[in-house]
């Protein structure tokens, strides 16, 4: 008799592992698929490529990012010149239990804008807010430059920002600092995803015009360590292929791995199953 081999034992392993792996709907199958092969090739392969180029967050200005071809622009980026005018934004929520899944807003190109008024409008002015004029007034003009905020409601926002980290404090009206935190920047991973079409809708309700070709922005995704990459491609491309394995027809599988069988015949209508109708 032929002693069964490592490699005997390897696949009748796996054969065990995929009829294991049969007994779940096949609606959970087949969706494991999909997401084990997107895992692979829109998260761990693209930050293994980041890594290789240069494994930073990249500096641009909003200039450079709407100059530069959506298919050149880095994977981690961050904006340093860009403002969020107040209140702009729009949140999604869990359909069943309504808790805050995340927000979006948009953000335009910082422009600083200003407005020069002369002494005795400013001495007026001043005297009226009950402020000493010598604490802003220009001795070589005698006029001061007062910033304006800038009007975005008519330009379309070519960069919109995307956080699923927030919280509801974050952004709550009477207790939330979210857009106003020292530590706020709008830095995080582009990876090439479209603005769902409901948050555009949202957005068009509000007044908010959005570009169609908009770039999407999640804030507070990092880049993957290369190891941590390599580790999720191959555990993702074991899944997708146990996936894929799952659905060919047993009798095959166990063909395959040299596998016998045992089939229980089936019982005769109106057979009892009792021993003593068997004898």
């Amino acid at each position: 008799m032929t002693k069964p081999t490592n490699h005997y034992y390897m696949k009748s392993f796996l054969f065990k592992t995929i009829v294991f792996l049969k007994k779940p709907s096949i609606i959970y199958r087949f969706l494991a698929i999909p997401v084990a092969f997107y895992a692979i090739f829109s998260i761990a392969i693209p930050d293994i490529q980041f890594n290789m180029a240069s494994g930073k967050t990249v500096e641009m200005s909003f200039d450079q990012l709407i100059k530069t071809p959506k298919a050149e622009l880095p994977r981690y980026l961050k904006i340093k010149d860009a403002v969020v005018p107040s209140g702009t934004y729009v949140y999604e929520r869990s359909k069943k239990r309504g808790t805050l899944r995340g927000i979006y807003y948009p953000v335009y190109p910082e422009q600083k804008q200003s407005i020069k008024i002369s002494g005795a409008k400013v001495d007026s002015l001043l005297k009226a807010a009950n402020v000493k004029s010598s604490s802003l007034q220009n001795e070589a003009d005698s006029s001061v430059s007062i910033p304006i905020m800038q009007d975005y409601s008519s330009t379309e926002a070519k960069l919109v920002i995307h956080d699923t980290h927030v919280q509801e404090s974050d952004i709550n009206d009477s207790t939330g600092h979210y857009f106003d935190s020292p530590t706020f920047s709008i830095e995080g991973r582009n990876s090439g995803d479209a603005i769902p079409d409901d948050i555009k809708s949202l957005f068009t309700e509000d007044g908010i015009k959005i570009s169609n070709d908009a770039i999407l922005l999640k804030k507070g995704e990092t880049v993957m360590k290369t190891s941590s990459a390599i580790i999720l491609s191959v555990v993702a491309l074991i899944i997708g292929v146990l996936g894929i394995l799952t659905f060919f027809p047993t009798n095959v599988l166990a063909n395959w791995a040299g596998v016998s069988i045992v089939s229980e015949p089936a019982k005769n209508e109106g057979e009892a199953s009792s021993p003593e109708n068997k004898a």
